[in-house]
């Protein structure tokens, strides 16, 4: 389940890089904030891909920041919220549950 989560959030991360913004602050030491740059590139006619890249920056100074880190942190978020959903689907149906 979490590989396939893994490959999900690295999509959500290339199409939608801006949703990996809320970690900022867990990410980057103060002051710095959390940016992210895209590059898009052809390898073959008809063929493209996006690169994303994240970093920390402030004002004109700025480092790099792990991938790794960024998708993992994604991945937490998303074990977090598929468990909570989990669990309000289970208490719905034992609260809709006609008593015998």
């Amino acid at each position: 389940m979490i590989a396939g989560l893994w490959g999900v959030v690295a999509g959500v991360n290339s199409y939608i890089p801006s949703s990996a913004l809320w970690m900022s602050g867990i990410v980057c030491s103060s002051p710095y904030h959390l940016e992210y740059s895209t590059s898009h590139y052809s390898y073959n006619p008809g063929q493209s891909g996006t690169s994303v890249s994240f970093q920390c920056v402030n004002g004109a100074s700025s480092y790099d920041v792990n991938d790794f880190a960024i998708v993992g942190l994604q991945v937490v978020l998303a074990v977090l919220v598929l468990c909570g959903a989990v669990a309000v689907g289970r208490l719905m149906r034992r609260l809709l549950r006609k008593p015998k």
